[in-house]
């Protein structure tokens, strides 16, 4: 994170000297719209395979997630990349105008044919833990124990890296790109499908896992 700011610093400056430079700013890249297809090695596809993996889902009060279609933030970094209009400030947050609840997230997830059990994040926590503990090496959560802790839960209050996305909604007719499609259950769904056909989910309530569709997953880059 550090590097990054040092780095966007430096490009803002070329910026004040004349340079045409755009900055784009992802934040929670999803699946894609149409196809469902996503990454398995960020930190909402670990929340929701975890749940997955043990039949629970967090009851989270949390803030939403400013999330965005990876085919969206790829058409629009394209298009700034070659936009041929002067386009207003530099930098730009490709992601929905609002947030998404985790729950809607979970729901798709249902939708899907999963049977979760709603329970606190203490609860939802501690089942998480116990089972790391008890030599479940492929729990998706392992990683990410230290910063879904219950004390650091409990200051999770608002949105999850609030954003401004007025800057990239007003340039999209300039540039070509269409408004994001919203996120909803039916999306949702699709990228559970993805995942149960991958093989990155188990087959609901108990049913085998299939491998029908392909995956690439990264080796893991969260810090403990």
């Amino acid at each position: 994170a550090v590097s990054k700011f040092i780095a966007e610093n430096a490009v803002l400056g070329a910026v004040e000297r004349g340079m045409r430079i755009a900055i784009v700013r992802p934040c929670f890249v999803l699946a894609c719209s149409k196809t469902g297809v996503y990454n398995g090695d960020d930190y909402v596809a670990r929340c929701l395979k975890a749940s997955v993996q043990l039949g629970i889902r967090p009851d989270w009060q949390m803030g939403g997630l400013f999330l965005s279609p990876v085919d969206f933030v790829a058409a629009f970094t394209g298009a700034v990349a070659v936009a041929k209009v002067p386009l207003p400030g530099c930098v730009y947050h490709p992601a929905a105008e609002k947030p998404l609840k985790w729950g809607a997230l979970f729901d798709g997830i249902e939708s899907a044919g999963y049977s979760l059990e709603t329970v606190s994040h203490s609860e939802w926590y501690a089942r998480q833990a116990k089972s790391i503990g008890g030599g479940q090496d492929d729990n998706a959560l392992t990683p990410l124990m230290v910063v879904l802790s219950p004390e650091k839960y409990n200051g999770m209050t608002s949105d999850i890296m609030p954003v401004g996305t007025s800057r990239t909604h007003a340039i999209l007719s300039d540039i070509g790109v269409s408004e994001p499609s919203v996120m909803d259950t039916a999306q949702c769904r699709a990228q559970a499908d993805f995942f149960r056909q991958s093989g990155y989910f188990p087959g609901p309530n108990g049913a085998p896992a299939e491998n029908t569709r392909a995956m690439i997953v990264r080796t893991s880059t969260v810090q403990q």
